[in-house]
């Protein structure tokens, strides 16, 4: 029988706006109560491994895990090498396994906030230091998401990450920022680097905007006439933040990255292939920042570049209708990889934190595409006849609250067809099937510490209050024919609980 406090959870089918099937299935939020394995159905769970960062804030403590579905660590790796020991260094969001069977992963002195050092890492599988980057150029800050890959103009591997450009009060407002609202921050963008640490390409969402405030300027335009550049002065009191970018992906046969713009409500996609010159970065620099840089496509807030029904607001900032509006605080497009079902499609993790009415989180699956993937050529979301038409399938709760996370997150399609959830802001794992039903859960049963003194007492082995301190940014599904994992061992070694606790 089923734990009781698990909340009932229900999945939509959506296929041309319309809901062709609704299942309900158990779900559990770790508000309180065991953690580690909850359930699985060995007979429909995807076979493989969980791959996933504690966020202990000790070194003790911090460590990237590979659990199997039994719930037992099959290894893990040590996240603070001794070269990054007693320097205040913490994981600052989430780690990724390569094809030799190490880990890369960032690193910062300051959490998640944006200051402090940062640093990405790779260690090995025994748990070596055997690369590393931290951008040497002031100002510039590597944050939230980086993805390791195949970069076919090199023919070698990169990495490419989110990152912020420093720029001025005066800068902004020569590039058609309202000169009356305060740039705190810094405009986000994309970096590469290859294996020696090179900065090889980058793109800066800032050389892609349009504004209607200052016709003085070369960007001045309408601005549903520009849906592939941003508009600047979007909403009211809008910052430097104004994309804040907090995840992306790359699609190797496309040559492309997608990246969310949580600010403003939607994932963009940009070109890699045409605005990449090996062996010339100030030419791939200047492609980037051209037209051929400009957004490819973008889904989920129609009404930022003057089209579909805007979403309305009260006096406070509060969304009071949603109108054309899909996305209100989403974490984690990935595409859906080629070989599993949905292939070429973007999966979402919508937390919908931000949106009308109770919070709800959600999977989303989008299918982007006038044709078939990957011959054809983007429809835009409203030539589509909104947004909401090209949502294929979707998971999310009968009960507003059952299934959330406020924050984080993050989602993947696996090999037999189920997704992936972490509700990270829950430490939450799940593997939910295409009808629905939750055959896989696991929760994180590692409590973040609040100083450098955090003791061995942070291991949990159940959850009596909702203290979100047993959070991970996301976490990856491993499949068992996975090259790293190639002539590994990997004996179960017992519960993270057992051993942390013994």
């Amino acid at each position: 029988m089923r734990n009781e406090m698990k909340h009932r959870v229900a999945v939509v089918l959506v296929a041309a706006g319309a809901a062709v099937a609704i299942n309900s299935a158990a779900a559990y939020e770790a508000f309180h109560g065991p953690t580690e394995l909850v359930y699985s159905d060995p007979t429909k769970v995807a076979s493989g491994y969980l791959l996933f960062a504690a966020w202990a804030q000790n070194e003790d403590h911090e460590y990237v895990y590979l659990i199997d579905t039994d719930g037992n660590v099959a290894h893990r790796w040590k996240a603070i090498t001794p070269e990054y020991e007693g320097r205040g260094y913490s994981i600052e969001k989430t780690a990724q396994m390569t094809e030799t069977g190490s880990v890369i992963l960032g690193l910062s002195t300051a959490g998640h906030n944006y200051r402090g050092e940062r640093a990405l890492v790779e260690i090995d599988w025994s748990g070596n230091l055997v690369w590393e980057f931290s951008d040497p150029r002031e100002g510039y800050l590597y944050h939230h998401d980086f993805k390791r890959i195949w970069n076919n103009h090199l023919n070698d591997w990169t990495i490419i990450f989110t990152s912020r450009i420093p720029m001025t009060q005066e800068q902004a407002v020569a590039a058609g920022a309202d000169p009356s609202v305060q740039w705190e921050a810094a405009p986000d963008g994309v970096v590469e680097v290859d294996r020696d640490g090179n900065v090889v390409w980058e793109w800066w969402s800032l050389d892609h905007v349009v504004q209607d405030k200052n016709p003085n300027w070369p960007n001045y335009g309408v601005l549903a006439e520009h849906p592939e550049r941003f508009n600047l002065n979007w909403g009211s009191g809008v910052s430097g933040d104004f994309t804040h970018q907090n995840a992306l992906d790359y699609n190797r046969t496309l040559d492309q990255i997608v990246v969310n713009n949580d600010r403003m409500g939607e994932l963009y996609v940009i070109d890699h292939g045409s605005t990449f010159v090996a062996g010339d970065f100030e030419a791939s620099r200047a492609l980037a920042a051209g037209p051929a840089g400009d957004i490819m496509f973008r889904w989920g807030n129609p009404w930022l570049y003057g089209s579909g029904e805007a979403p309305s607001y009260n006096t406070d900032g509060d969304v009071t209708s949603e109108g054309d509006r899909m996305l209100f605080h989403h974490h984690d497009t990935q595409w859906i990889k080629e070989g599993l079902p949905g292939e070429g499609n973007f999966l979402i993790f919508e937390n919908g934190s931000r949106r009308a009415g109770p919070h709800r989180s959600e999977i989303i699956e989008v299918n982007p595409y006038a044709g078939t993937y990957p011959d054809s050529s983007y429809l835009p979301e409203m030539a589509a006849g909104g947004p909401a038409e090209q949502v294929v399938w979707n998971f999310t709760a009968v009960q507003p609250n059952s299934f959330s996370s406020r924050n984080i997150s993050g989602v993947q399609r696996l090999a037999n067809g189920n997704t992936l959830g972490v509700a990270g802001r829950h430490g939450h794992v799940f593997q939910v099937t295409p009808e629905g039903e939750v055959v896989w859960e696991y929760i994180v049963p590692i409590v973040r510490g609040t100083d450098a003194d955090a003791d061995p007492s942070e291991i949990y082995k159940t959850i009596m209050s909702d203290t979100e301190d047993n959070s991970i940014f996301k976490a990856r599904w491993i499949a068992p024919d996975h090259p790293g994992l190639a002539g590994r061992d990997l004996t179960p070694q017992g519960k993270i609980t057992d051993m942390m606790l013994e």
